[in-house]
């Protein structure tokens, strides 16, 4: 059984509150979607974790950050909204994603993970950020055994990753270590020459 984060009721009324803002301030959003009968429900609470690229150029297995809460809205079996609950020095603050094409990529990739063998493996569920190098990957980590972690792609630059596989560490990290070189800064001022960002 895949392992997901409780939220407090507390983070749970932040991510209502902006939930509602946009209802009121974008006619173009439903949060109940079409009809009376839609229900939109949290799901998938799952911890945020971000790697920055400094963190690629040191030896070994690189040790993400705990930075967050990610919590999905659906309808149905669809997702409608992602809300990002970021941790800063005052305390969670929320983020929320509508676009269309980022929830289809995170709905087709928990497809693929609850549709695995995976889920009898007692995993946790995590998101794993990359900012530098645009790619987010859901972490399958096993509490008992972190060698055998999995890493699948979810939004990635380049085609460096095969579609619909999922990676051990040492693969994965093999493969970002190999992105950043190529997008290193290539003039002094420092600018990244990022490519299909």
């Amino acid at each position: 059984m895949f392992k997901f984060k409780e939220v407090d009721a507390n983070d749970m009324e932040k991510i209502s509150r902006i939930r509602n803002h946009q209802q009121g301030s974008d006619k173009s959003i439903n949060i109940l979607g079409v009809g009376p009968a839609a229900k939109s429900t949290f799901t998938f609470p799952h911890q945020l974790y971000t790697l920055g690229l400094a963190d690629l150029e040191k030896p070994g297995l690189p040790a993400p950050v705990m930075t967050g809460t990610r919590v999905i809205e659906a309808i149905k079996n669809n997702f409608s909204f992602i809300y990002d609950l970021n941790e800063t020095a005052e305390g969670s603050q929320p983020q929320m994603f509508k676009n269309k094409e980022f929830l289809v990529d995170y709905e087709q990739a928990f497809e693929r993970i609850l549709g695995s063998e995976m889920e009898e493996k007692e995993y946790e569920v995590r998101t794993l950020k990359v900012p530098a190098l645009h790619v987010e990957a859901l972490w399958l980590h096993k509490t008992d055994s972190p060698a055998d972690d999995l890493y699948y792609p979810v939004r990635k630059m380049d085609d460096v990753f095969q579609p619909a596989v999922f990676y051990n560490a040492a693969s994965f990290f093999s493969i970002l270590r190999t992105l950043a070189v190529r997008n290193e800064p290539d003039d002094k001022e420092g600018k990244m020459g990022m490519k299909g960002g």
